[in-house]
Formats: C-alpha cells, sequence, structure tokens
C-alpha cells in the first residue's frame, strides 16, 4: 500500500512537472512568437522605408533634370535676349540696309566681283559688299564666283591659276580681284564690311579658304577681321570657320538646307548666330515675325526692284542683297 501510494505520488509529481514544462515552452513559444511578429513588422517597415526612399530618390532625380532643363532653356534664352557680346550684329544697323552683291553690278553686269565694281557702288553709297571666294588650281585664294563664270567673262582657256586670273581682264576692261587685294580695299575703306561667300562646302576647303583669308589679314591688315562676315551654308560650318579665326558675327545661308522655322531658331539660340539670310520665294511673314521677335535679323536675296525692296523693308526685312539697287536711289 505504501509503495502504491508512492508510485501515486511520483506520478503526480511528473504530471505537474510536465505540465509546467509544457506551460513553460508554450509561453517561451508566445514570446517567441511576439518577437518573430514583430521583426516581421520592423521588416516591413524598413522595406516600406526603402521603397519610399527609392521614391523619393526617384522623384528628386527627376526634379533635378527639370531644373537642369528648365536652367538651361533659361540660359538660352538669356542668350538670346541678351545677344553676343556689346552686340557684335551692331554693324547690321549702322549700314544702309543692302549688301552688294558679288561686289554689285556694273554697266548692267553682275558677278565680276571685280575692283571696278567694288568702287563704283561703294561712291554710289554700299558699304557691306558680298564677294565670291574660290581656290584656283594652285590653291590661291580669288574673288570669282566659279570657273565657268571666269571663263566666260574672259574667253580664256588656259588654266584656272591665280596668274591667269591676275592677267586676263574681265569683258576686256574690269579687274579681277584676289583676296588679298580685297584685303587690301578694306583697308583702304574702312567703313566697309565684306560677306564672305566661299562656296566650298568640305571642312578641308573651308579652313583652307579662310585660312588663307585670315593670314593674309593678320599679315598686313589685322584690324579688317572685324569686317569681315562669313557666310556659313550649314551648321557644322560654324565650328570649322571659327576654329580658325573666332569671327564676331556670322550669316546663316539657308539655300544649301532643309529646315524649319523651329530649327533654325534653335540653332540661333544655342550658336549666337544672330543673321539669317534666305532666297526671296523661302520668305515667309509669320517666320520673319517669330525670328524678329526673338532678336534675329534677316536678310533676303536677290533683290533688283527697287518697288519690291521697299515692300521687303516695310515687311520687316532687315537687309537685301542686291545686284544694282543702291542707296543713292530714292525709295518709292
Amino acid at each position: 500500500m505504501k509503495r502504491t501510494l508512492m508510485t501515486l505520488c511520483s506520478l503526480v509529481l511528473i504530471a505537474a512537472l510536465f505540465l509546467a514544462g509544457l506551460f513553460a515552452v508554450r509561453k517561451l513559444h508566445a514570446m517567441y512568437k511576439s518577437v518573430w511578429d514583430a521583426m516581421d513588422d520592423l521588416t516591413l517597415a524598413v522595406n516600406a522605408l526603402l521603397d519610399g526612399q527609392d521614391q523619393a530618390a526617384d522623384q528628386m532625380r527627376s526634379l533635378s533634370n527639370q531644373l537642369d532643363t528648365a536652367s538651361a532653356q533659361i540660359e538660352r534664352l538669356h542668350r538670346l535676349y541678351a545677344g553676343p557680346t556689346d552686340d557684335e550684329y551692331a554693324w547690321a544697323d549702322s549700314v544702309p540696309p543692302y549688301i552688294a552683291h558679288a561686289c554689285g553690278g556694273i554697266d548692267g553686269i553682275s558677278y565680276t566681283n571685280s575692283r571696278e565694281a567694288f568702287i563704283l557702288n561703294y561712291e554710289l553709297g554700299q558699304r557691306v559688299f558680298e564677294i565670291d571666294f574660290n581656290l584656283a588650281e594652285d590653291g590661291v585664294l580669288i574673288a570669282c564666283h566659279e570657273e565657268a563664270d571666269w571663263r566666260s567673262m574672259t574667253g580664256s582657256s588656259l588654266p584656272y591659276s591665280s596668274q591667269h586670273f591676275n592677267e586676263l581682264p574681265l569683258y576686256g576692261q574690269y579687274e579681277s580681284l584676289t583676296a588679298e587685294e580685297v584685303i587690301e580695299l578694306m583697308a583702304a575703306y574702312p567703313d566697309v564690311y565684306v560677306v564672305t561667300d566661299t562656296k566650298a562646302t568640305t571642312k578641308a576647303e573651308v579652313m583652307l579658304a579662310f585660312s588663307q583669308l585670315v593670314y593674309g589679314a593678320q599679315k598686313a591688315h589685322p584690324e579688317v577681321l572685324d569686317r569681315i562676315i562669313p557666310q556659313i551654308y550649314n551648321e557644322e560650318m560654324l565650328s570649322w570657320i571659327t576654329s580658325v579665326y573666332p569671327f564676331s558675327s556670322v550669316i546663316y545661308t539657308l539655300y544649301q538646307v532643309s529646315w524649319t522655322p523651329e530649327s533654325i531658331l534653335d540653332f540661333c539660340m544655342n550658336s549666337g548666330v544672330r543673321l539669317i539670310t534666305m532666297p526671296l520665294d523661302q520668305l515667309a511673314e509669320d517666320t520673319l515675325r517669330l525670328w524678329k521677335t526673338l532678336g534675329i535679323r534677316v536678310a533676303v536675296h536677290t533683290v533688283n526692284d527697287p518697288v519690291q525692296a521697299q515692300q521687303l523693308f516695310d515687311l520687316g526685312v532687315d537687309m537685301i542683297y542686291t545686284d544694282f539697287l543702291t542707296p543713292s536711289m530714292k525709295n518709292p
């Protein structure tokens, strides 16, 4: 009986210990579960925070890009409205609004680029002369529209060299000019501006032509460089000529390129070019108004009718390339 009682007590004790252990395990499990749940909640919170940081970083990057774009636009508009330093295109407002095409006409003849045409049209009031420059066969830069014109004006079948160019008069009476002789004329007539029409469009030809022009001026009369206005035929040509010399102003002529009013405006905003010239048949009033509103001067070519010229001036055109119109003529 005693033994049975002891056995029963032992079983009760074991059962109590088991229950106590089970309760402790459950309590420990509950504690661990609460910790795990807390860790899960913390992980979710951290992930949410990281996601929020990523979104915030993306938003900050987007905002930064927008600010950079706005800053660039403001800078471009500032350059457009402020204009080049000291208004390097002010010369266009200080001269008569005509550009003497190929030195201007003489005796009813155009395209001579001759000394006589230059002097005659200067005396008639012209101060801006567009001159054709061409590389002769010996590499010398000469004032000529193209070889075919020279042969037509001289009747010569001799090589198209600077020697023969100097020796043979045009139409038997007019003196041709080399680039060096143009520089001498500019030095002798210090209120004259020369717009270049170099014809060349490849980088090598362009740089060769302008290197000769700049070298000839720097050697004899460096002051004339501020009065040489290069004419470019495409956007790439601007960097080619400015790598030779930092010309203060440039004219962009549009007859060789495809363009829209917006593309030209964008180029002007980025490059600082403020004078555009185009064929008369490309001129549109709304385009003219857009460009002029934003500070771009506009010229057209080639006009020889005085009534038409006055209509263009009334429309807002700034300058006109012409063979025979001169400031000495009375406006209609």
